[in-house]
């Protein structure tokens, strides 16, 4: 599996992380995966990515589990985009709280 993202996000009504993998296609549409079913949806710019393409994590120490297990699967993706994905998540987090408390 090639080309693949991994985006992790932390949702705003709940703890925990939110996970899915992605790949941008060349015109322009995103296609999501989902490793339970093994299944990829192709989406239209700007559409949402259906919940069932979304695995939440209450806790991250799953979340590392279960990305160790893609990985034992063939799913190699950058280890930089998992980083960047994981640091992105924290900023977003961030912006999220400075908003709550409106600083």
């Amino acid at each position: 599996m090639e080309n693949w993202i991994v985006k992790i996000q932390s949702p705003i009504q709940k703890t925990g992380k939110e996970m899915f993998i992605y790949r941008k296609t060349p015109i322009g549409q995103v296609t999501v995966y989902n490793p339970s079913t093994k299944t990829e949806l192709t989406l239209s710019q700007g559409q949402d990515i259906p919940e069932e393409f979304i695995l939440y994590f209450p806790d991250e120490s799953l979340l590392d589990a279960v990305f160790d297990s893609l990985q034992s699967k063939g799913f190699k993706p950058k280890e930089q985009s998992f980083v960047e994905g994981k640091l992105e998540s924290q900023s977003e987090h961030l912006q999220d709280l400075r908003k709550l408390l409106k600083l």
